[in-house]
């Protein structure tokens, strides 16, 4: 009996095991409209029925047990047989495996883990923003380091500082709200201290126990920002603190004096401000500090992008470094506008004078100004695409391929660089207004303080229209967004190098002496999935014994596919019986106009990964017997692998979008094809039984209606 062993690897967005293996096995059976024209003797002929499947948990690699206990993950088997009957025994066997790695990165489905999620997404930029800068400013001159630590300083100072000034924030505020007390009354100061004792005990808690540095780092800065706030409690407790207050009355005039304001307003604000009110404006004068040396770093690395870019003669969209940094830029202050936004409107006695924010945060009408400009650039690359669809079929796409796969880059395509470089734009002008106002012509003075009231007297309505956005946009998209940060999750998690400092790259013995153990260091996570998918992989070659392997996968699946075949297929090749074939199907592949664009050391050319080249006749070459590679021509994710579709067989089709290509009436006969038993045995009533990978012979027999021609 042949016996074909099919291992689905899938892509980012599902949430279990199977469901990627039971569309595999749907797309390879006859449909309803086939079955319907069958007569009794095509019924009669051997097919591929189902025959058992089997849910289970497969044992995780040693080195991942949590507390001695060890890991497991999901998967499934599905096992289709076909039958001769003349002879009573099954001729042919297909054994679907699926497995499932999406929960090392999922989000989960409550509201909670939703808002989790976009805060894992906007500070998970940062690993984006380091892997681009090390590809950018790879050298190792003294321009290079520099170029990559400023990418280095300014996500750890808003992973770090940044957050964790928002973090005590919030502390304090919550530790009012319990105390019955005003942020502003005089007896703020002890209720500051409990708050700023509170962090830190809680930063100490928690840095003991995280894995990865960037929230070692975190919690580093949680500590000593609410160590910093105790400190200032505990002098304000005791009036100690006399030779800071004229530099609070600098902070009561620019908080509470903004155009627009109320006089008496205004002046009331100056007479109340105290306690925590106080506490909290000196650390957001730190943060404006912090901020300061952001936009600092951002203007460097946006003129080193230019100076790479004119140096080595690529375009700036090659790097992702300030576009990344930017969006994440964005999304932090919408982010946090929007919290405090709900702070302001379910506990206003927390906050007496919400105005004040205007000063922190009036950047939030810039930033929805931004986010509607990001929406207008995503929906016009969104009709570029399908102007191009309209245009081209898609048996012409290899023509000209990778001029045709700019059209997809929807993602990262030119008008979203475009957005974030006005965006920047925007900020360095801010800064440049606040530095040098002194000096400016008086139009330009003038024309930026028009700006500054239009957003102070409209932050306000811009929190109101923030909040409620936030909770249509939620609430009607949930769905969409989900998805949405489930692939940015997926995708940042592959990339998410834990080592960030050179004491974690060292040798496993000395990091076995650092707080993180070992299996924490480089990229973790993506080696857990890979892990995984080796596990599986080999356990079933020595359980089933299979004639073929077979792996299909789609999206984020095909560069974990294509890691670890580069890895571990010799290995698979010395397991499977001699003359056995190890196929690959790939769909909606991101790695070459994504992974290896961007990140070309980790993910390299395809033609330098040897084990990935086609094998020969006779052993030689790489691992791989066959391989196709299945895309849309509207696929804003994944396009074509090679311009000339030589290896792998690139088959563009249809426009459908990025997801279930699994159920795509264009995709059927390719997956069909290559994963049809004709490649190993063909059989029917009339023909002897054929040994896999070995000639059989002429026949005079005529196939059955459903025996289709093999194609390799």
């Amino acid at each position: 009996m042949a016996k074909q062993l099919v291992v689905v690897v899938h892509g980012v967005g599902v949430k279990e095991a199977g469901i990627s293996a039971d569309l595999l096995a749907t797309a390879l059976d006859a449909t309803p409209e086939e079955t319907r024209r069958m007569d009794r003797d095509a019924i009669a002929e051997p097919k591929v029925r189902p025959h058992s499947s089997d849910d289970f948990h497969q044992r995780e690699l040693q080195i991942y047990n949590e507390g001695g206990k060890r890991q497991v993950f999901p998967a499934r088997i599905r096992r289709y047989r076909q039958y001769d009957a003349a002879n009573d025994k099954a001729v042919n066997e297909r054994v679907i495996a699926d497995f499932y790695w999406g929960d090392i990165a999922s989000i989960g489905g409550s509201s909670f883990s939703l808002l989790r999620g976009i805060l894992t997404t906007v500070l998970g930029l940062s690993h984006i923003v380091r892997e681009s800068a090390s590809e950018v400013f790879a050298g190792g001159d003294w321009w290079n380091r520099i170029m990559r630590q400023l990418a280095n300083f300014a996500v750890l100072a808003i992973h770090g500082p940044i957050a964790a000034i928002n973090l005590v924030l919030l502390v304090g505020v919550a530790t009012a709200w319990l105390f019955k007390q005003s942020v502003d009354s005089g007896g703020g100061h002890w209720s500051a201290l409990v708050a700023g004792l509170i962090a830190l005990a809680a930063a100490v808690y928690f840095r003991a126990r995280a894995k990865a540095h960037l929230a070692r780092h975190l919690w580093f800065w949680t500590g000593l920002i609410a160590l910093i706030l105790s400190v200032f409690a505990l002098l304000g407790a005791l009036k100690l603190d006399g030779g800071l207050h004229n530099l609070d009355t600098g902070f009561k005039f620019n908080a509470c004096f903004w155009r627009g304001a109320d006089m008496e307003e205004s002046w009331g604000c100056i007479q109340s401000y105290d306690g925590l009110y106080v506490l909290g404006m000196r650390l957001l004068r730190l943060m404006e500090v912090v901020w300061a040396v952001v936009l600092v770093c951002l203007i460097a690395l946006w003129i080193g992008e230019i100076a790479y870019a004119r140096k080595s003669n690529r375009t700036p969209q090659t790097s992702l470094v300030v576009p990344a940094l930017s969006v994440m830029i964005l999304l932090w202050i919408l982010m946090i506008a929007c919290l405090w936004a709900a702070i302001v409107k379910l506990a206003p006695a927390a906050i007496p004078h919400p105005y004040q924010l205007a000063s922190e945060l009036g950047m939030l009408v810039v930033v929805l100004a931004m986010m509607a400009g990001l929406a207008v650039a995503a929906g016009y690359s969104v009709l570029r695409v399908r102007k191009f669809v309209r245009n081209n079929l898609p048996e012409n796409y290899l023509k000209n391929a990778t001029a045709n796969a700019e059209h997809n880059r929807l993602i990262v395509s030119k008008p979203i660089f475009l957005v974030t470089d006005v965006f920047l734009l925007l900020l360095v002008v801010t800064a440049l207004h606040l530095i040098f106002r002194s000096i400016e012509p008086d139009f330009v003075r003038e024309l930026l303080d028009e700006f500054q009231t239009f957003k102070t007297s409209h932050f306000n309505k811009a929190l109101v229209f923030a909040g409620l956005l936030g909770v249509v946009v939620v609430s009607t998209f949930a769905g969409s967004i989900r998805a949405g940060l489930g692939i940015a999750t997926d995708v940042i998690t592959y990339l998410n190098n834990y080592s960030w400092t050179p004491q974690e790259m060292e040798s496993a013995e000395k990091a076995r002496q650092r707080a993180a153990p070992e299996k924490y260091k480089g990229y973790w996570l993506r080696e857990r999935i890979k892990a995984r998918f080796k596990v599986l992989a080999e356990q079933l070659i020595a359980d089933e014994d299979p004639d073929e392997l077979v792996i299909v996968s789609h999206s984020q699946g095909t560069v974990v596919a294509m890691d670890v075949i580069d890895e571990q297929g010799k290995q698979w090749l010395k397991m499977l019986k001699p003359g056995s074939e190890l196929a690959l199907v790939t769909m909606g592949s991101p790695y070459t106009h994504i992974h290896h664009h961007y990140f070309p050391s980790s993910f390299e050319k395809l033609s330098e990964r040897l084990n990935l080249q086609e094998r020969t006749a006779d052993g030689k070459g790489g691992v791989l017997s066959r391989w196709i590679n299945i895309f849309r021509i509207d696929d804003f994710v994944g396009t074509h692998i090679d311009d000339k579709g030589k290896w792998p067989q690139e088959h563009p089709v249809g426009a459908n979008g990025h997801t279930y290509y699994w159920v795509d009436e264009n995709v059927f006969q390719h997956l069909k094809r290559f994963v049809d038993f004709g490649n190993a045995t063909r059989i029917s009533t009339k023909q002897d039984i054929l040994p896999l990978n070995k000639s059989a012979g002429k026949t005079t027999a005529k196939p059955s209606a459903t025996t289709k021609k093999p194609r390799r």
